[in-house]
């Protein structure tokens, strides 16, 4: 599923947090200028930081696709 963004650009959505159910936000820049988290508004929860690809959209795509998945 995807939505558009403020730009009209596609982005994925983000499904609730695993662990609360709250609402999940893109956090890019967080450690370095490239790369991106996923964080839970409600409970601070985190993904793991994705900065190894060359672009934030390329960070972004596998951070939401690792927050998405569920075990």
């Amino acid at each position: 599923m995807s939505e558009k963004d403020s730009n009209g650009a596609e982005q994925a959505v983000l499904l609730p947090c695993p662990f609360c159910g709250g609402k999940a936000t893109v956090c890019i820049g967080f450690a370095a200028f490239i790369d991106v988290e996923i964080h839970c508004d409600d409970c601070s929860m985190a993904g793991p930081n994705f900065d190894e690809q060359e672009s934030v959209d390329e960070n972004r795509a596998e951070a939401v696709a690792a927050w998405n998945t569920r075990a």
